[in-house]
């Protein structure tokens, strides 16, 4: 019980970072060992995985066997005696590998006196740790002692009799541990001697039986095998010409049907090719037809506004809305209210009373010309037509021997001193038909057309037929000289 105490306090005090005896000799020894102690395990491991694989190859070879002597069975005369012999080569081969079985088990055997031999080992240095812990117990305990009785020695303090006779019993329990402990290391270093001094002498032995083993299988399997090969070279193989000749006739038509299929591409992509230079030429075609296109409208619009000869109206302009009747389309028109004071005769015809002459060519003017081209719808020349007979009919009343220039001026309350065809009141039916404007003419011009290219000419295109006509004839009414 004081053994386990003290050993227990030995390693409680180690725990804490105390000296522990070494040895270094048997250090180096024991690492040595365990490095030698894991190439004979690997060694060991091997020898063991190839005695399996010499037992998979005797089932496998005798596998084989049973499968040729099968297969060989529909053969007739040579072939047929051909299939035994292989089948009988792979049976000797099987049997063959069985045999090298357990001698390749025999080597691992070798190696059952250092496994031993290291159990022995461990359980010694299980016990010598435990010497050892008792043996650095008391090799401290005096040390201990030693430097308590010299402290006192030095403080000039009588001898303590109970701290000498504690010192010398704890020396003898040192010597006795100390012969146990180096007993049992003699042991032990003895032991590990004779495990590096025999494991050359164990590996060597067994690499020795391994190769034998090896050298045996390799020959005998070389006897059978060279015994049988000239069977192999008697075989007869009926069918393989036919079958050559089967598979050049394949490769031919494959690669046969490759260049066709490469023929065929490029043909295709060479009929891309043209279709995209069609596509090209006939966008390079539309594009010309869109230029000469444009170039036909601009010399139509040029003419229009030249007022050349009438041009041909497509049915689709004809088919859209136009709820004036319009009989021309609005880009003409339009040219021809800008150019409205070409189409008629000059301003100045009616700055001073006409003749009748003069109002025949007015009248040949405005009304015979049968080829004339008319630039407004219905409404706008009903219109212009209304106003111009109004006009001709003030015109020849002003000119009569009862409403002469000077009798009208002194007759009539209302007038001023301005001749008729002069006075803003013949353009009476122009004003109250625009009464929402309130137009007046420009200063100086004494022509009620003159402005025909203003906003009333337009707005005579956009109204209403109806109420125009009927606003018409209500102005007609209070016009004294209709």
């Amino acid at each position: 019980m004081s053994s386990f105490a003290t050993r227990t306090s030995q390693k409680i005090k180690e725990w804490w970072g105390a000296k522990v005896t070494v040895d270094p000799q048997m250090e180096a020894k024991k690492q040595k060992i365990n490095e030698i102690d894991q190439y004979i395990k690997g060694l060991n491991q091997s020898f063991s995985n190839i005695s399996a694989l010499f037992q998979q190859m005797n089932a496998h070879m005798g596998k084989i066997s049973a499968i040729s002597s099968k297969l060989f069975e529909r053969e007739t005369d040579t072939n047929k005696r051909i299939g035994i012999e292989v089948a009988s080569m792979f049976g000797n081969l099987s049997e063959l590998f069985r045999s090298k079985n357990e001698p390749v088990l025999e080597i691992n055997k070798n190696f059952q006196d250092w496994f031993q031999t290291i159990e022995t080992l461990k359980v010694q240095l299980a016990n010598f740790q435990e010497i050892r812990l008792v043996y650095d117990h008391y090799k401290m305990k005096i040390e201990e002692l030693e430097k308590d009785r010299s402290n006192a020695l030095q403080k000039a303090q009588p001898e303590d009799f109970k701290l000498a006779d504690k010192i010398r019993r704890n020396q003898s329990k040192l010597s006795s541990s100390e012969s146990n402990y180096k007993q049992k290391l003699s042991e032990i270093l003895n032991n590990m001697n004779k495990l590096l001094g025999n494991y050359y002498k164990m590996i060597n032995s067994s690499l020795d039986t391994f190769i034998n083993i090896n050298y045996d299988l390799y020959m005998n399997a070389k006897s059978i095998v060279k015994k049988n090969l000239k069977a192999f070279n008697k075989f007869k193989y009926p069918e393989q010409e036919p079958l050559i000749d089967l598979l050049k006739e394949q490769q031919e038509m494959q690669t046969l049907l490759v260049i066709e299929l490469q023929k065929e591409k490029e043909k295709e992509k060479e009929k891309e090719k043209e279709k995209e230079k069609e596509k090209e030429k006939e966008k390079e075609k539309e594009k010309e037809k869109e230029k000469e296109k444009e170039q036909d409208e601009i010399k139509s619009y040029q003419q229009s506004q030249q007022f050349g000869p009438p041009q041909q109206i497509s049915q689709r302009d004809l088919n859209k809305f136009n709820p004036f009747g319009q009989t021309l389309p609005p880009q003409y028109i339009s040219s021809q209210m800008n150019n409205f004071q070409n189409s008629f005769v000059s301003q100045q015809q009616f700055m001073n009373p006409t003749t009748l002459s003069q109002r025949q060519s007015m009248s040949n003017n405005f009304m015979n010309q049968q080829n004339f081209q008319q630039p407004f719808d219905d409404v706008g020349f009903q219109m212009i037509t209304d106003m111009r007979q109004s006009q001709l009919h003030n015109q020849q009343l002003s000119q009569s021997s009862i409403l002469s220039p000077t009798n009208f001026v002194n007759n009539n309350p209302f007038t001023s001193q301005q001749y008729i065809n002069q006075r803003s009141s013949l353009q009476q039916p122009v004003q109250s038909f625009d009464t929402q404007k309130n137009r007046t003419q420009q200063p100086g011009s004494q022509n009620p057309f003159f402005d025909f290219d203003g906003d009333l000419s337009k707005r005579a295109i956009q109204d209403n037929p109806y109420t125009y006509n009927q606003q018409w004839q209500d102005n007609k009414k209070t016009n004294p000289f209709a």
